[in-house]
């Protein structure tokens, strides 16, 4: 394993956590909050977009790692 892989790991999980942390910060702003009823699976309020870090770490490490068009449809 290189240093080029060592960062863009690191790089990557910083990502996820920046996002992880703006959806439960942020989120009751910004509607990403789902607050449980009856009808829930759920007790008490669950984040909805806690995948946005992983999102935009997915889209990174793709353009960092050069990988083809078809790589990218199932993020889509």
């Amino acid at each position: 394993m290189d240093v080029d892989n060592i960062i863009l790991y690191i790089i990557c999980l910083a990502f996820g956590g920046v996002g992880a942390w703006a959806v439960a910060r942020l989120g009751s702003r910004f509607s990403l909050l789902d607050i449980s009823n009856h009808r829930s699976s759920h007790e008490g309020v669950v984040p909805k977009g806690g995948g946005i870090g992983l999102l935009v770490a997915f889209v990174f490490a793709s353009l960092f790692l050069e990988e083809p068009l078809a790589f990218w449809i199932p993020a889509f």
